[in-house]
């Protein structure tokens, strides 16, 4: 799983074989270590309401929810360059949220 932030987007990015495993419910998550006392962590998780991204201030974490449809319609047609994409807003603000499945990696095993 990759995560790239830039120019008001969060951009995660996943191997079709870590999408297939969001889709039988694992949560995927990892971190980048920012300190020795500090890291950014990063997941994804399936929802069954809509995509929502999530802040948790307290575990420095980015969360980003999925919805399982989705997701499965991301999968089971032509993933596509721009991916599941959605906007979260704070206040005046609008990030653009979105997932991607990678395609170099497309092929099943």
């Amino acid at each position: 799983m990759y995560i790239r932030i830039q120019d008001q987007s969060i951009r995660f990015r996943l191997s079709m074989q870590e999408a297939e495993r969001v889709l039988t419910g694992e949560i995927l998550c990892d971190h980048l270590p920012l300190t020795v006392e500090n890291a950014l962590t990063y997941q994804v998780c399936l929802s069954s309401n809509d995509n929502r991204f999530e802040y948790k201030d307290s575990e420095n974490k980015l969360i980003l929810h999925i919805n399982e449809d989705s997701l499965t319609s991301e999968i089971s047609t032509r993933p596509s360059k721009k991916g599941i994409l959605f906007y979260h807003q704070i206040d005046q603000e609008k990030t653009t949220i979105s997932l991607e499945i990678n395609l170099k990696n497309k092929q099943r095993n």
